[in-house]
């Protein structure tokens, strides 16, 4: 007779392995279900914080307002900023025998930080990639704001023969006429209005200042206007502004639009998270001012993506990408928000949170690029 006992044995000594294996197997099998689901939740959680536009690295949603100053000092110049949406970059030039330096301060430069390493090339290859825009699916120019640091001409002649070679990317201006590239370039610091205004054509346009409001130059010699926040008001975001400071504010920005011209205030408080920071930016969004300067990428990113509603429209009318389907059910939603409250202009269930006790603006989720 056939003795099954070593049998029994055997199967009594693998039972619990084989047991083990195959709950191991049911558990990582859940687990990768589970991650995946929770994957695909937060991507859809921040599409729909975004207006419904993907923020996946290959589709970030630009933010129109967001200028991020001193972009080189950040660890990925550049990449840091655009894997943010930011739409305005800012780099100091130092004009050192014939190469032009990013740094800001001229004992900070280093030979292969160029405006063409660190940016211009770069910039053209993301343009290439992504069929002609730095944002995929965008039509919206990315602005470079360039500090000219050393002598304005000499500066200008070299910035110039580079801005040509890349052309076919750049916004150009000819003989009053604007034609817009992917990428706009402004020259702020030294620029060399008169020598400019000689050329035939260009691929730069000259950074302005309040005294240049409302007087005849014309938005394709001074696209942007800028101007030291302190310089023109005494409140710096403690308590609520005062109105003739708002008027003032008001007024500033209207008399530039009315000319073609975009507005821009440095040293703005930007102490990150303070209440004095958000409290000036959202008088910026609430007045149209068109860029918002900070080093703190996050902290704006986290502001504009909740406060920033007229960016959000503009984003989801874009021709580039045509609307959502439920774009009008969100311009409903986002129609009767109050930039200076509490409330936010981008809210969908469950997808933003408080401001934490200090008042600090939250931070968004960011798809950041690899």
């Amino acid at each position: 007779m056939f003795d099954i006992r070593p049998l029994v044995g055997r199967l009594r000594a693998t039972l619990p392995i084989a047991l083990t294996v195959t709950l191991t197997i049911v558990a990582i099998t859940y687990v990768a279900a589970r991650v995946s689901a929770l994957d695909k939740a937060h991507v859809e959680k921040v599409r729909l914080a975004s207006g419904g536009l993907s923020l996946r690295s290959d589709a970030v949603l630009p933010l129109q307002r967001a200028h991020a100053h001193n972009d080189y000092a950040h660890r990925r110049p550049l990449f840091d900023a655009l894997a943010r949406g930011f739409s305005s970059i800012e780099a100091d030039v130092w004009l050192s025998r014939g190469k032009l330096l990013v740094a800001h301060y001229f004992w900070e430069t280093a030979p292969s930080r160029t405006l063409t390493s660190l940016y211009l090339e770069p910039l053209r290859r993301r343009i290439e990639a992504n069929q002609g825009a730095v944002y995929r699916g965008s039509r919206e120019s990315v602005q470079l704001l360039i500090d000219v640091k050393t002598d304005s001409e000499d500066t200008y002649r070299s910035l110039h023969e580079q801005l040509a070679r890349y052309a076919d990317m750049l916004t150009t201006f000819e003989g009053g006429e604007v034609r817009t590239g992917p990428v706009t370039a402004i020259i702020s610091g030294n620029c060399p209005r008169a020598l400019m205004a000689k050329q035939s054509k260009r691929f730069a346009g000259c950074d302005g200042r309040i005294e240049d409001l409302g007087r005849a130059s014309s938005a394709s010699m001074l696209p942007l206007i800028s101007e030291d926040w302190g310089s023109v008001f005494d409140w710096r975001g403690d308590g609520a502004m005062p109105s003739a400071e708002r008027s003032k504010l008001l007024q500033f920005t209207r008399t530039a639009h009315a000319r073609g011209q975009k507005v821009r205030f440095w040293s703005t408080p930007d102490a990150t998270g303070s209440k004095a920071q958000a409290a000036v930016w959202r008088e910026l969004v609430a007045a149209g001012v068109d860029y918002i300067n900070t080093d703190a990428l996050d902290t704006l990113r986290g502001f504009l993506l909740r406060y920033d509603r007229p960016s959000v429209r503009s984003v989801i009318a874009s021709p580039w990408l045509g609307a959502p389907p439920t774009a009008s059910a969100r311009l409903e939603d986002l129609a009767s928000c109050d930039v200076r409250s509490d409330r936010a202009c981008v809210r969908r269930p469950g997808e933003i949170t408080a401001h934490d006790e200090r008042g600090a603006l939250l931070q968004a989720e960011t798809a950041a690029e690899p």
